[in-house]
């Protein structure tokens, strides 16, 4: 047998372990897969900064490099636009991220103006910002920082080597050299001009945390954290590739900009590709031509004047409508025919005119395809309760129905519309008749209210009635509070409701009164309206005038009238307290017992375990003895589960169906500094509570109020419906103090309209 020269066999392993690491390497380069973009708004230069996510509001922030008035966008989840008009930077953007561990959208300017911190309003949209870290904490000029959570570091590259920066101190902890990197990792020669040198990614994939983007071989290369290739991904042929900005990484996406059409495309890894070589992406986003469909279950509305406002759908395709009779339901049906026509959208947008400034933004609208209208024609449904993040004056009072041009929309996934007995839908009645058994009236024209209104002297007697049927006192405070005299200061002029007449429409209103044969008296109950602003709410719940054409009834009902009760001091003096004339409402209208003076104790986790195990038997398991008046249509009982840190606990019937709504309240707490203290200490307790949490939304009014919705996902706890909602909260106390209240609400889905 030959002797083997021993550099020959070394040679040779050498060559074997060369060919198995190109074989390994083969195997680690993935596709990219399109899904989803992101068009840029307004004016200013012409290179991408940035793109965050951020992960509590759920929305994207993408912004332009070069100058603090270049555009900042913002758009949601499912990449509408929200930010409206052009929203500057407020900073010459160079990195962006969102700092999970603060909660705060942070970024790194140009130079030596330091890294910032942005103020958002409660859209999501930057007001503001302020310096976190004074001058160049970054290796270049045009550096583009990424928040690697965690580390809780900022990670930077300038082309050669990749920085790790501490967030405290601003100071390079560690560096890694990509040339080194690459000998580690049996790559060819190293040429910083092949690479982006601008931009890092940091993507938390263990094994995969850091990533470049080689332009010379068109790959998006991912390192662990000890410097080994971990993973290559192919970018397709068609992504503009610069040598610096215009790219990265956010919510598990990897994103390109385009400097022609400045649109950020986001893609997600696919599957394995043979040889290095790249696949064609697959369309899976919201965004497309316009006629085709994606994955999404989302539709996009992408031409807005192709909407038919005023079709009718029973008259011309009564094919289609008798199908649907068969499939949905009757019901369902006509109430889809009724609010599928301008004449059955909100007051905002039920006009030409109303809609005229608006219609181009109606590409923000989140939209369900639920059916074809004929051969060119869809049906579009949209919620409420998914259309709150859109701008002010497009959001809707209830769910609504559209019908667009086909080509006119990138159609998602087909969906059923929600049952008539299943849904948020405010039902419409024309304003005649009742809500088909809808608890709240709808205001839908708040322009015919009668402010003034003498109700003493009208021919129905309705003064008189009241008093008799409320007793005197009570009769009397509703007389007192159903003129603009007796209302909130911020809406008790004609003047002062001109900034929130528009939003009449989202009280929450019963009716209780015929007013001769044209007019009603509603009932507005403060404790149900702690959704509106502030200026619209006060101490004593009000009473409002309204033409009958102008709301759809809902049930009559008794309401629950409040009046102060005098001292004993012989002065006819009031001791602030309210007294319960006649109740029937429950829900807090002066029902409820007074709060204790010392918090509950006791294990926070434990305690809310208990009630959401409880939901699911509708809390019979927690519930207590009723408290609220006697032949109260909406009733409160007390519950065995007191909060930790809480003054009353207590369950209430929802609004909208029969399942009970657990409530927890903080009491007043006198700042509005306090109160957010308070929230966010509740926010963690609530989060710590098992693995079933995921936020849904964060809708922020930093004037008025502060809400977080968490909801648990569908399970043990949550077997009737889609998710339970957990609402946390804090709401100003009339329009002039400094007082909140804090609460926490646990309910159904159904409940969220």
């Amino acid at each position: 047998m030959p002797k083997i020269d021993p550099d020959m066999r070394l040679r040779f392993l050498t060559l074997v372990l060369v060919m198995l690491a190109g074989h390994a390497m083969a195997q680690q380069t993935k596709s990219l897969q399109k899904v989803m973009q992101l068009k840029m708004q307004g004016d200013g230069g012409s290179n991408g900064a940035a793109i965050a996510f951020h992960t509590v509001n759920k929305k994207y922030y993408a912004a332009m490099a070069g100058n603090t008035t270049y555009p900042l966008c913002v758009f949601n989840e499912q990449g509408y636009l929200v930010s409206g008009g052009q929203v500057e930077s407020l900073a010459d953007v160079r990195g962006l991220w969102f700092n999970t561990r603060k909660a705060k959208l942070q970024g790194n300017a140009y130079g030596e103006n330091g890294w910032f911190e942005y103020t958002l309003d409660g859209n999501g949209i930057p007001t503001d910002h302020r310096i976190i870290m004074e001058n160049a904490s970054q290796p270049d000029p045009q550096s583009v920082g990424t928040f690697a959570a965690k580390l809780n570091q900022v990670l930077f590259f300038d082309g050669r080597d990749i920085y790790f920066y501490d967030v405290i101190s601003g100071e390079v902890k560690e560096s890694l050299s990509l040339e080194e990197m690459r000998k580690k990792s049996g790559m060819g020669s190293f040429d910083a001009d092949d690479y982006n040198n601008s931009t890092v990614f940091y993507t938390g994939i263990t094994g995969q945390e850091i990533g470049v983007v080689n332009t010379a071989t068109r790959m998006v290369e991912l390192y662990g954290m000890s410097g080994q290739l971990g993973q290559k991904l192919a970018i397709p042929s068609g992504v503009s590739l610069y040598t610096k900005f215009n790219c990265g990484y956010a919510n598990g996406m990897y994103w390109f900009f385009d400097q022609s059409t400045r649109t950020w495309t986001g893609y997600k890894e696919g599957s394995a590709t043979t040889g290095g070589t790249t696949t064609q992406p697959v369309t899976t986003g919201t965004l497309g031509g316009g006629t085709g469909s994606s994955n999404s279950k989302y539709t996009k509305i992408v031409t807005v004047g192709d909407l038919y406002s005023t079709y009718d759908l029973a008259g011309s395709n009564a094919d289609d409508v008798s199908r649907w009779r068969s499939e949905w339901g009757s019901s369902t049906v006509d109430k889809i025919l009724e609010l599928s026509k301008e004449s059955g959208w909100p007051e905002n947008i039920n006009t030409l005119s109303k809609r005229d400034g608006k219609r181009e933004r109606f590409t923000q609208y989140m939209a369900y395809y639920i059916a074809d209208v004929g051969a060119d024609k869809v049906l579009l449904w949209l919620p409420k309760a998914e259309n709150q993040n859109v701008d002010s004056d497009l959001r809707l009072a209830f769910d609504i129905y559209m019908v667009y041009k086909k080509s006119a929309v990138t159609l998602g996934q087909k969906t059923r519309p929600p049952s008539s007995a299943a849904t948020g839908t405010k039902t419409l009645g024309g304003g005649t008749g009742s809500g088909s058994g809808s608890r709240a009236t709808v205001i839908k024209d708040p322009g015919q209210l009668y402010s003034t209104y003498d109700l003493e002297k009208d021919e129905s007697g309705i003064a008189n009635w009241l008093r008799n049927t409320y007793g005197t006192a009570a009769g009397n405070e509703i007389l007192k509070r159903a003129t603009e005299t007796g209302w909130p200061s911020g809406i008790s002029t004609f003047t002062g409701r001109n900034d929130y007449r528009d939003g009449f429409i989202n009280f929450v209103a019963y009716y209780i009164a015929d007013i001769g044969t044209d007019k009603v008296l509603l009932w507005l109950p403060m404790n149900k309206n702690g959704h509106m602003p502030a200026a619209c709410r006060g101490d004593n719940d009000i009473y409002m005038v309204y033409a009958r054409s102008a709301v759809t009834l809902g049930d009559k009902v008794k309401a629950t009238v409040n009046i102060k009760q005098e001292t004993n001091n012989g002065g006819g003096g009031d001791d602030g307290r309210t007294k319960p004339v006649t109740g029937v409402l429950g829900g807090g209208s002066g029902t409820k017992p007074q709060p204790a003076t010392q918090a509950a104790t006791g294990n926070f986790q434990a305690q809310f375990e208990s009630i959401l195990k409880a939901y699911g038997n509708n809390f019979s398991g927690i519930k207590g003895t009723e408290r609220s008046a006697s032949g109260a249509i909406f009733k409160d009982w007390n519950t065995s589960v007191k909060l930790a840190g809480s003054f009353d606990c207590y369950l209430t019937e929802g609004i909208l169906n029969d399942h009970l709504e657990y409530v927890a309240d903080y009491g007043i707490i006198k700042n509005k500094n306090a109160a957010m203290i308070k929230m966010n200490a509740l926010i963690a307790n609530v989060l710590k509570v098992g693995g079933t949490y995921a936020l849904k939304r964060d809708n922020v009014e930093t004037k008025e109020k502060s809400i977080v919705e968490l909801f648990v996902l569908k399970g043990t706890a949550a077997k009737e419906y889609e998710y339970l909602l957990v609402e946390i909260g804090m709401y100003k106390k009339g329009d002039t103090n400094d007082e909140w209240s804090v609460q926490i609400l646990v309910y159904s889905e159904e409940e969220d309209w």
